[in-house]
């Protein structure tokens, strides 16, 4: 179980530091030019290993749920990062989507945090996904009916995108990775997410049920080229590219790659992706030389250990 849920969280921290250098680069420089390793300086000139905003954000929550998971404990520490660079490798905020941004300055303003993500579907970038993974060890040791884990995973996507689309990603992202966790393949994983599709779509209306949904939902998208998965940071390509990844590799290390490899938003499909696999695989899956270049892994450890010993010891 260890090995699963450290391999969750520095999963979704390596694959962000993968993606960190190379952010923005197309999928043809990156062909060209591909991530093999943990690389140091590039889009946001910072030292090999260093984690962005996805992992920062994550971080808040992981702290959040071992002290007990409290709203405005939460909305306080996205603010120290967003403010003063806590949660950081280096204490620098170099990162941060303006979708997040607007969110957090009404935060900021006084605004109740879950009535703070933008509402508009141009709004829905992967700011909320790219941060909601420690929450499945929270819903695992938490008996909360069906109803209130859906409750309070669209609460936390709201600090900061409350659209259906981003809410609902995290929903379907959360429940796959609870499979995993329970010891489902990828494979098995997908078969249970479609046959239980049509609670998904009775939380979209007509006119959202549309085609990037249905494939999704029926996951045919797995059926295509790669060529043909996007790696946007619109959250509905994020949803798509890491599922792809998972089901088309057999290993923590090829996973990742292939998705940093698709160019774009790099960080936050790397995340993304490596959460999952972390899963699949494993903490000691994961290349002995990502986790030793991996910066300041200390304050990744710290939260983690105390949800170990407090839910799962």
């Amino acid at each position: 179980m260890k090995d699963k849920i450290y391999g969750a969280i520095f999963g979704h921290t390596i694959g962000d530091a993968l993606g960190v250098p190379v952010e923005f680069e197309s999928r043809s420089e990156l062909e060209s030019n591909p991530v093999r390793g943990m690389r140091g300086y590039g889009t946001y000139n910072q030292p090999p290993g260093t984690w962005s905003d996805d992992s920062s954000l994550s971080l808040c929550l992981l702290e959040s749920i071992a002290e007990g998971l409290d709203y405005g404990n939460l909305a306080n520490k996205f603010l120290s990062w967003f403010l003063k660079g806590e949660y950081t490798p280096h204490g620098v905020m170099f990162d941060i989507g303006i979708t997040t941004r607007n969110a957090l300055e009404r935060i900021r303003e006084g605004r109740n945090p879950i009535e703070a993500g933008g509402m508009e579907e141009s709004e829905n970038g992967n700011g909320s996904l790219m941060r909601i993974l420690p929450l499945f060890l929270y819903l695992e040791v938490n008996s909360l009916t069906r109803e209130k884990e859906i409750e309070l995973i669209f609460d936390l996507s709201s600090f900061t995108h409350g659209h259906i689309y981003s809410k609902l990603s995290c929903l379907v992202y959360l429940d796959l990775a609870r499979l995993l966790f329970h010891g489902h393949t990828p494979m098995e994983a997908i078969h249970r997410l479609r046959k239980g599709s049509k609670e998904y779509e009775s939380l979209l209306s007509s006119k959202e049920y549309n085609r990037d949904w249905k494939s999704i939902l029926d996951f045919s998208f797995l059926n295509s080229d790669i060529s043909s998965i996007e790696s946007s940071g619109f959250v509905l390509h994020s949803l798509k590219a890491s599922i792809y990844c998972l089901i088309h590799t057999h290993t923590f290390k090829t996973c990742i790659l292939q998705a940093v490899n698709l160019g774009s938003d790099t960080d936050t499909t790397g995340a993304i992706t490596g959460g999952l696999a972390g899963i699949v695989y494993g903490y000691n899956s994961i290349p002995l030389e990502w986790r030793n270049a991996l910066a300041s892994p200390e304050k990744i450890e710290k939260p983690l250990r105390e949800i170990i010993e407090k839910y799962y010891a």
